[in-house]
């Protein structure tokens, strides 16, 4: 295997151009790629997701999900566990080994955080090969490891790799996923400190709700401060209360995949 290394996390998604480049590739995917499963669900799924991942996602972020007798799923870049990127101390390999015995799922985001459009297929193979072995390391024996795409930039030139690893792949999209979905591309919203939850956030839970369909919020920190990218806290708990008392079960991606599946 080549030598890995990381790619750290900026603060912004890249310049102008890059960030242009990104959602061409994306774009491309969902107008090209043809959906390959029927969803026909008894009811609304939420799923809630954390890429990185930040410590106070496991600490605090996960906390609230129990609260709930919920789980999330929470998306590993090995070479970042442990470490500080960005002024967020990140999960360690322990604060993930202790999210798989209470319940949480461990998902794939890429060992090194590096965008899919810079890597050959090798290479590709070679973040994806080391972050597996990462996720054994703490306890992940599935085989079906689901995806997140860094930076939510996937790459038409990946697809044919991240087929033979993962059984999804996420990226953003501002979308509920509903009838005929791609599951290497499905849809997110974002939760970032940014976005009012009474304008910005709860209206998607209304969504789902009369979808019956599919919604993935993803996010990184959690705490009562937020990072630019993260949830606090008091949304956090508020988004979780309202999506159980308004109907939906909140699923890991692994369970709610099994539910579409059956």
């Amino acid at each position: 295997m080549q030598q890995i290394t990381a790619e750290p996390i900026p603060s912004k998604y890249g310049d102008w151009f890059s960030a242009k480049t990104d959602a061409i590739g994306n774009r491309l995917i969902w107008k090209f790629a043809k959906p390959i499963l029927r969803m026909q669900l008894p009811f609304p799924i939420v799923s809630f997701t954390f890429d990185d991942f930040p410590e106070t996602a496991a600490t605090i972020g996960a906390v609230i999900l129990e609260e709930a007798s919920v789980r999330g799923t929470f998306f590993v870049s090995g070479s970042k566990a442990g470490g500080v990127h960005d002024g967020q101390k990140m999960a360690s390999a322990e604060n993930c080994k202790e999210l798989v015995k209470r319940g949480h799922e461990l998902g794939c985001h890429t060992f090194s955080h590096k965008k899919l459009r810079r890597l050959s297929k090798r290479e590709l193979e070679d973040e994806l090969n080391a972050n597996r072995k990462f996720l054994k390391d703490v306890g992940v024996t599935s085989k079906e490891v689901n995806f997140a795409f860094p930076y939510n930039a996937a790459w038409p030139g990946s697809r044919s790799v991240l087929r033979r690893h993962f059984a999804t792949c996420r990226a953003a999209g501002e979308n509920v996923n509903t009838d005929l979905i791609d599951p290497l591309m499905l849809k997110a919203v974002e939760i970032h400190a940014g976005r009012d939850i009474n304008a910005h956030l709860m209206p998607w839970i209304d969504r789902v709700v009369s979808s019956n369909g599919w919604l993935i919020f993803f996010s990184h920190d959690v705490q009562d401060n937020p990072s630019p990218y993260g949830c606090s806290t008091a949304v956090l708990r508020e988004l979780v209360s309202s999506a159980i008392g308004k109907g939906c079960h909140i699923l890991p991606v692994r369970d709610a995949l099994k539910l579409i599946s059956q």
